[in-house]
């Protein structure tokens, strides 16, 4: 087992750090990370008081730790007790600091320059870091597919099983080309803001067309989302409705309060799977045509809009992670530090457990370490 013993530094301080090539892991000394997050004049002290705290609270990852062999102070080889990222993440979690996320995005770094050196052939080896083995719970791989999606105006479609309920059709919406507009700038804002794939977009009319790379599970949320926010502001800009209440009365049926118009969007949506290069190009194909396949003219501006959002096969089929560093922490790892220390001020019994006093923000020492 080849394992190698060196100093990082923060803001000029050392941490003393080993790395394990066969478990492909950072190791970090424990007493070295809290003298920094406290400065604790005695951080072992510190330590040991707050590990049975921890185990009292069920947290067993931190408490769990591991000894190594590290260089201690005195220049000796001794059985230091150390933490994996993970561990140390959540450490830092128990350790109220105003240092704690700068200490974060430093720990982060370690990692990624790790992984550059390894990825280098001048200075690392041959081995590519593996982050499902360093990470199990933390990155995993999407299962991503490839998606043709339909969805159709309200009243626009007459199924079966609508023929064998005796289900009546109510006005039949036709958009124009302003309303294709508006509707192709909502969908952008969407797959822009939730960074969505999305290959190939057309609408027509009547309905829309979506090829979209996501997960399975991702779908319904996705064409959810962008039927709901397209018919609410579809109906606002045709004076429907102001948000979620009608106008005026027209739009109420017999004064009983119901809606005369219908959503704008059927209830379901067609959608399916694309399994291969050649069913792919030619979704894409028949999608890009569709206007031209049903008689509608070109539009320039919702082409102008469609290239703000589409990307490319390669960008879409890219490997992506579901999780990340919060999901180890628990929350975000960016916060403000004046919202920090206002946090120490209002929940100080709450955020300090290990002493009763009201704050300071900077942990004041254990009883003993004085």
């Amino acid at each position: 087992m080849t394992r190698e013993n060196t100093i990082k530094l923060f803001r000029d301080q050392s941490v003393r750090v080993l790395w394990d090539e066969e478990q492909e892991k950072w190791f970090f000394s424990i007493v070295d990370v809290v003298r920094i997050l406290t400065e604790s004049v005695n951080p072992t002290v510190y330590w040991k008081k707050l590990r049975p705290r921890l185990n009292t609270e069920g947290n067993q990852t931190v408490t769990n730790c591991r000894s190594l062999k590290m260089i201690a102070p005195d220049g000796k080889i001794r059985m230091i007790d150390v933490a994996d990222t993970e561990q140390l993440f959540r450490l830092i979690q128990s350790i109220p600091s105003l240092k704690a996320e700068p200490f974060k995005l430093w720990l982060a770094k370690v990692v990624s320059e790790r992984i550059d050196d390894m990825q280098d052939p001048d200075v690392g080896s041959d081995k590519a870091f593996d982050w499902n083995k360093g990470f199990p719970q933390v990155f995993m791989k999407k299962k991503k597919k490839a998606w043709h999606v339909t969805t159709a105006l309200h009243n626009s479609r007459y199924s079966q099983r609508m023929f064998d309920n005796h289900v009546k059709l109510g006005d039949v919406i036709r958009l124009e080309e302003k309303d294709e507009i508006l509707i192709t700038e909502i969908v952008a804002d969407i797959v822009k803001e939730d960074n969505l794939n999305v290959i190939e977009y057309n609408i027509c009319g009547d309905h829309m067309h979506l090829l979209i790379v996501c997960e399975k599970e991702e779908l319904p949320k996705i064409v959810g989302k962008i039927k709901a926010k397209s018919g609410r502001k579809y109906n606002i800009e045709n004076g429907i409705t102001r948000g979620q209440v009608p106008l005026s009365s027209k739009n109420i049926e017999n004064n009983t309060g119901k809606k005369k118009y219908n959503s704008l969007w059927t209830q379901k949506f067609g959608k399916s799977e694309i399994r291969d290069q050649k069913y792919l190009n030619n979704a894409i194909a028949y999608i890009q045509n569709n206007r031209i396949k049903h008689n509608l003219p070109g539009s320039e501006r919702i082409e102008k809009i469609k290239k703000e959002f589409l990307c490319t096969k390669e960008h879409a089929f890219r490997t992506e992670y579901t999780g990340g560093f919060d999901v180890v922490i628990g929350n975000s790892s960016y916060v403000n530090a004046n919202d920090l220390k206002r946090s120490f001020t209002e929940k100080a019994d709450k955020t300090l457990p290990l002493n009763k006093q009201r704050h300071p923000p900077t942990p004041t020492p254990l009883r003993g370490e004085e």
